[in-house]
């Protein structure tokens, strides 16, 4: 099982992932981004694919500044995370779909998503 999360290639990550969060909030170190080494969903998909491995799910990442917080969603604008599989190790069964269940449900749906991504990366997500 593969789980990951990047920024991808767009005018808004470029706005607000290097903009807004080197430049103006001061996140991270001016620099720590390269908008040129996003990748696009779509790209990682195929990349994923030529080396035999199916992607399962991708979700949106968004923050909320009033909150506070991270939460999933369905725009890939900016942050997207990915779930990805060996195809000859994924079982018949049908692939998790995140999305599928309320990003306000803390028991089930995009919070195993989510416990699995803060478990591998040490990140401050909520569902």
């Amino acid at each position: 099982m593969l789980f990951f999360s990047t920024l991808n290639r767009t005018p808004q990550s470029f706005l607000k992932g290097i903009v807004a969060a080197e430049y103006i909030l001061r996140w991270v170190p001016q620099g720590t981004h390269d908008w040129t080494k996003f990748i696009r969903p779509e790209e990682m998909v195929h990349a994923l694919e030529e080396e035999g491995i199916e992607t399962l799910d991708v979700s949106g990442i968004s923050y909320d500044l009033l909150c506070d917080r991270f939460n999933l969603s369905q725009e890939l604008d900016m942050n997207y995370i990915m779930m990805a599989q060996k195809a000859e190790t994924r079982s018949e069964t049908q692939p998790y779909n995140v999305m599928s269940e309320p990003l306000c449900d803390h028991t089930g749906g995009a919070s195993f998503f989510l416990e699995q991504m803060a478990e591998l990366s040490g990140a401050n997500l909520e569902a």
